[in-house]
């Protein structure tokens, strides 16, 4: 340890080593997240997509990824056919007839590929390399599940540590995310799902916390992943929020809660016409010789609400000398308003007559769930915006 000419000790020079017990909570931690790693893999779904996998897989080694792969239900032949078309709008049909429909059918093909072809693949090929295509080598299966759930605790546990969280506590979480999920893990293409979301979720967290250039990472990822799982599809649901919430944070108080509150009316106004959508088509399929509810939002008046609130959210946002609390209560008070237009559409729906138990029952229950659906979200709308202004404000 050296002096700075102060009399006192120079900080950047001192060096503290650490205890011979200091290490050990590090070592039981990763000791305990392999240990709940290896339990994990032991369990066995028994699932039949692993034999689906090799044959699946066999078929694309020895031919190229096509749409008439035998194994799925879903193979069939790519393009449309003559009847199709005819269904189509007709300008869809009219570029149809200038380019002739075999030309449609190689540049639009519509047959199933196999959104799983690549873990199908990497299966068949682990186990005959290592084994022979007569003897394939099964147990180079149990190698890959191991393995990719040893590098999904990792990132569970880098992302807890991103996050500020104790070592200790992060090593917890880590294991019990592993106990909780032993149960749906087996030897099938949603292994690569189980990794990569944690692997996508570590991406943001570095990308939040450490350097905005972490977000391209996604890029790869997401090639990777939509080749070997249809779970990549979490990607783009996940990605949105976080898009969204970054832009909003990047802006002034004001504008964050006019946006905020317009979304939030989208989505509420996008929920009830799902729902009276929902309930036309229950009539019509179970009860066709009564009238279904009228669906109110089909008509202009809903529309022309939003489109008029919209515009005075708006004005009132560049309205510099109202106040930030005031913008606040006005669009509150529009909130309230909004929500309480729309809740009309669903306590005003009225139920079939005549129906037997468990008619009543089916359109109950549908009822209810769109209710239920409809209060959550603008629960969670009103949770998020107070969430959203006071981390603003932090920031």
């Amino acid at each position: 340890m050296t002096t700075n000419g102060t009399g006192q000790s120079g900080g950047l020079l001192e060096t503290h080593k650490r205890g011979k017990l200091g290490d050990w909570p590090v070592i039981i931690g990763w000791s305990a997240m392999l240990i709940f790693s290896f339990y994990t893999c032991t369990h066995m779904v028994a699932a039949g997509d692993t034999w689906v996998a090799m044959a699946c897989g066999r078929h694309f080694t020895n031919h190229p990824v096509d749409t008439v792969e035998p194994f799925s239900a879903n193979s069939h032949k790519a393009g449309p056919t003559a009847e199709e078309v005819a269904n189509w709008p007709g300008w869809a049909q009219r570029i149809t007839e200038t380019l002739g429909l075999e030309t449609v059918q190689k540049w639009h093909p519509t047959g199933w590929v196999n959104q799983n072809w690549l873990t199908h693949e990497i299966f068949y090929r682990m186990a005959t390399t290592l084994g022979s295509e007569e003897e394939p080598c099964y147990n180079a299966l149990i190698v890959w599940k191991f393995a990719i759930y040893i590098l999904a605790v990792i990132c569970i546990y880098h992302t807890a540590r991103l996050l500020g969280v104790d070592p200790v506590l992060a090593a917890m979480a880590s294991c019990f995310a592993m106990f909780i999920g032993r149960s749906f893990i087996d030897v099938r293409p949603a292994g690569f799902s189980n990794v990569l979301v944690a692997a996508f979720v570590l991406i943001l967290a570095l990308t939040s916390y450490r350097n905005a250039l972490y977000i391209w990472l996604i890029v790869p990822l997401i090639v990777f992943w939509s080749n070997v799982h249809g779970g990549y599809l979490y990607a783009f649901i996940a990605l949105t929020p976080f898009v969204v919430w970054h832009l909003m944070m990047r802006l002034p108080r004001r504008w964050v809660v006019v946006l905020y509150c317009i979304l939030g009316w989208m989505v509420l106004y996008g929920l009830t016409y799902q729902f009276l959508g929902h309930m036309a088509d229950m009539f019509q399929r179970y009860v066709p010789n009564q009238t279904a509810p009228v669906n109110v939002l089909k008509g202009d008046w809903a529309v022309i609400v939003l489109l008029f609130t919209v515009a005075g959210s708006l004005a009132a946002a560049s309205y510099r000398q109202l106040s930030e609390g005031s913008l606040i209560g006005l669009h509150v008070t529009a909130s309230v308003f909004i929500f309480v237009l729309l809740m009309l559409c669903y306590v005003g729906c009225k139920l079939p007559e005549d129906l037997n138990p468990l008619g009543e029952k089916l359109f109950k229950d549908a009822a209810d769930s769109g209710l239920v659906a409809y209060l959550g979200m603008f629960t969670l709308m009103l949770v998020l915006g107070v969430v959203m202004t006071y981390m603003h404000g932090k920031a």
